[in-house]
């Protein structure tokens, strides 16, 4: 049986387990202004993202619950995901990612999926630390960052091939952090 990562409402979102239905997000996931910032190339079919969403399955199956869809608590509708990835469970630390579709944009709802989600890690889960790392350039993911009380700690250089540079040139990123002690 499927472990279930935990449901978080927000005033806004259901944050909630991945399920085979969240392929609706496909044109999200096939939008070139989506993945802009991502390591992961945009989708060229609905099969390709159904192969992520049977990998996160069994994560969940590993007992690795750290992955959710974000949906509009309103109208039920996939917004986007987010998950904790890279978690080393003997330093108690991960990896915070986020992404949504292009209509959720600058509304306030990554920022309002990233605070319950650092949340629930901190109280729940026992974190001690969250980083996040982002292009250099990726002024919206900054700003959100900069929103839920993360900290620049530095510059990678040429650390990850993204495809805001067609993958053929190694791309800067910027690494930010939060503390369990520095969260609200």
């Amino acid at each position: 049986m499927i472990k279930e990562p935990k449901t978080l409402e927000t005033e806004r979102l259901v944050i909630r387990r991945v399920y085979s239905t969240d392929i609706t997000l496909f044109e999200a996931t096939s939008d070139p202004e989506v993945t802009k910032y991502e390591p992961w190339q945009p989708h060229e079919n609905v099969t390709q993202l159904m192969e992520y969403i049977n990998q996160v399955f069994d994560r969940y199956e590993e007992g690795h619950i750290t992955e959710w869809t974000i949906e509009d608590a309103e109208s039920g509708e996939p917004m986007g995901m987010i998950n904790i990835h890279n978690v080393n469970p003997v330093h108690k630390h991960g990896e915070l990612g986020f992404w949504l579709a292009k209509k959720y944009w600058n509304k306030g709802y990554a920022t309002e999926a990233c605070k319950a989600v650092l949340y629930y890690a901190f109280s729940e889960l026992s974190f001690q630390r969250i980083h996040s790392i982002t292009a250099a350039n990726n002024s919206s993911c900054i700003r959100v960052l900069d929103k839920i009380g993360m900290t620049y700690e530095g510059t990678f250089r040429n650390y990850m091939y993204l495809n805001c540079t067609d993958r053929k040139t190694l791309s800067d990123v910027k690494i930010y952090s939060v503390l369990k002690d520095e969260i609200n």
